[in-house]
């Protein structure tokens, strides 16, 4: 995905964004039932569409408020766009953590600027936003609602 020529992605299908960018995640889905792995593919592809906004978007200041935007429409304060629309079916399908979707938007919102980890505090933190949630929000797509998965799913993300 490239913002140099149009500042605003046009998103692929999420089994194309998956079969693309995600080796891990496409290699996963081998083990998981068709709907796992249809799930797995939204979640790829909504968490690679936030982490592409901070990363390759040319104009940081459009990047944030697109973030703020897809932010404000997972919580429900303004009408949701297509992305938005995808994650917030996935989190009604899967009985998902909605915060942890916002935590990672919030965390990489972070990346437009320079990212200064000072102590393993801010490390942990920042591991937690922009991959531990991912994790959590997995265990949505897995069905895994125990409470006692979460660390498990922080720290495998």
């Amino acid at each position: 995905m490239t913002f140099l020529a149009d500042p605003v992605p046009t998103p692929l299908p999420a089994a194309e964004v998956l079969r693309q960018n995600g080796r891990s995640f496409h290699f996963a889905k081998l083990f998981l039932n068709r709907q796992q792995a249809k799930h797995a593919a939204q979640l790829y592809a909504f968490c690679r569409y936030v982490d592409d906004l901070a990363d390759e978007c040319v104009d940081p200041l459009l990047a944030e408020g697109m973030l703020l935007q897809l932010r404000q429409e997972i919580l429900g304060d303004q009408s949701p766009g297509p992305e938005a629309r995808d994650m917030l079916d996935l989190i009604a399908q899967t009985e998902m953590d909605p915060n942890a979707t916002i935590d990672l938007i919030d965390t990489v919102r972070t990346d437009l600027d320079v990212v200064a980890l000072k102590t393993p505090d801010d490390l942990i933190r920042y591991a937690y936003g922009v991959a531990g949630t991912v994790g959590l929000m997995m265990c949505g797509v897995l069905g895994a609602h125990d409470p006692k998965a979460r660390h498990f799913a922080v720290d495998l993300g």
